[in-house]
């Protein structure tokens, strides 16, 4: 047991590097958002089902029960999309708080102490009056497309002007004021209803409608029954009774220091301990997941047949063809670096920089294979290509014309002139005399005098100095026969 405990550690050292912690690292993130949202969205069974029915797919892998998994598959499939159906809402919610986490977030006008107090009196005094009022302060999140209708404002709190607009005899009594900072952007506005019935209870609509606001974004809502004299807060998906004066301040002042002030003591000093076991989890999670769908114990060998490709042949040099022109190799990995390898686009890379005159051999190493970091080359047949080298020295030589077919009956030939009729060329050391042909062209297309561009031909064991093809000029010149 201990061996193979040893082997295990073994296997996960060697497969485990940087790139799998970055991997792990970002799908922790991810884990650690989706698990706060499931938290706050879901209730305590859903959650548990979806955390059962994630220990039951890790069983299937760790057991490779293949026809179970398959089956299983297909129903989380249909799972995931009825998720996404039903909580499409929640979902766009989560993504837009995503992007407010990225970005920072929009901030308003910090806390004004004269506004919670002023709130919290104009409430109590609304609730005494047994006068309906919904009040909801906005968040950093977005509400614009949550709310419907209403006047804009743009006018400072105050006393008078609030319960003016919660004055039963006002036009926009039932609907609700919009406050940001300090101002009031506008009033009689309608907000989204819950569907939360359980949470909802025996209330009435401004509570329903309160709740709607705070499951959509992050803003806190006030509510005054008018039927009971009562108060409460609609915050993050749930609606919270308020009984003293003190207690609602505490709320208010809460909310403003959470959503609008910056605190000295950074960010890790804001993590309760809620939080800290929530990313515990993602952590443990994303690890999980990692070991059952990534790790591989052990190594996996596979065998391929790749060709050999040269690179930074210096101009001056005439090869043979590399002898052989494909080497079967064996390589050994985890398997998650296999599915990184581009098997298709696979080859042995041979640098010719440093070549020599006659036979040259070139050892086949990983250095020369485009492979992950943690698969390494275990096998190679043969472990050696051969390459036969000749150095080039340049020369001048004749250009000749190579042509095919006749002319037309109608014309002869007066004669051609080839411009260039030299070209430089680098051919073998010791050769005496060189020419180059041009690319054939055909006589029986030419009726009457005319220049044709045309490439020349490369001769065997040479190269152009720009390995390069040049390009000459031939002139014919005709005449009518005869």
């Amino acid at each position: 047991m201990i061996e193979t405990f040893q082997d295990f550690l073994q296997d996960f050292a060697r497969s485990f590097g940087l790139r799998d912690l970055l991997d792990v690292a970002l799908v922790s993130i991810i884990l650690y958002v989706i698990l706060g949202w499931l938290r706050r969205e879901l209730s305590r069974n859903m959650l548990v089902a979806v955390v059962v029915l994630f220990g039951v797919y890790a069983i299937t892998r760790l057991l490779q029960l293949y026809l179970f998994e398959l089956v299983f598959r297909g129903l989380f499939f249909l799972i995931l999309l009825a998720i996404v159906i039903v909580f499409q809402a929640d979902i766009r919610r989560l993504v837009e708080r995503i992007g407010l986490w990225i970005t920072g977030g929009r901030m308003s006008t910090s806390r004004d102490r004269q506004v919670v107090d002023l709130l919290v009196e104009a409430t109590e005094n609304l609730a005494e009056r047994r006068t309906g009022a919904l009040i909801a302060i906005r968040g950093r999140e977005e509400w614009e497309r949550l709310i419907d209708g209403g006047i804009e404002h743009g006018g400072k709190i105050s006393l008078p002007l609030l319960y003016s607009l919660f004055n039963p005899t006002s036009p926009a009594h039932d609907g609700a004021v919009l406050l940001e900072g300090s101002r009031i952007t506008r009033f009689g506005a309608h907000l989204p209803l819950s569907k939360n019935l359980a949470e909802v209870g025996d209330h009435g609509t401004r509570h329903t409608a309160a709740l709607g606001l705070a499951e959509a974004c992050d803003a806190l809502v006030i509510v005054v029954s008018e039927e009971h004299g009562t108060i409460s807060l609609a915050h993050d998906g749930r609606l919270l009774p308020i009984e003293t004066a003190s207690d609602l301040k505490g709320h208010l002042e809460s909310f403003w220091e959470q959503k609008y002030e910056a605190k000295s003591d950074g960010a890790l000093a804001r993590w309760n301990a809620q939080k800290l076991r929530t990313a515990l989890l993602a952590v443990v999670l994303a690890m999980l997941a990692w070991l059952l769908f990534v790790f591989e114990p052990g190594l996996v060998y596979r065998t391929l047949t790749v060709p050999v490709e040269l690179r930074n042949l210096p101009a001056e040099w005439s090869l043979d063809e590399p002898s052989p022109s494909e080497v079967r190799i064996t390589l050994a990995g985890p398997q998650a670096a296999f599915q990184l390898l581009d098997v298709a686009n696979l080859t042995l890379s041979l640098d010719l920089s440093n070549i020599r005159e006659g036979v040259n051999q070139f050892m086949v190493e990983e250095s020369g294979l485009a492979i992950p970091a943690d698969m390494e080359l275990y096998d190679a047949e043969p472990e050696v290509v051969t390459i036969e080298a000749e150095r080039l020295q340049p020369v001048r030589a004749r250009v000749r014309l190579q042509t095919v077919g006749t002319l037309p009956d109608s014309v002869e030939l007066a004669g051609y002139a080839v411009e260039p009729d030299t070209v430089d060329v680098l051919v073998p050391r010791g050769a005496v005399q060189w020419e180059v042909l041009t690319d054939t062209i055909n006589l029986s297309s030419i009726n009457q005098s005319t220049s044709l561009t045309t490439r020349l031909v490369r001769p065997e064991r040479a190269r152009w100095p720009d390995n390069e093809s040049p390009e000459v000029t031939v002139r014919f010149q005709t005449r009518p026969r005869d």
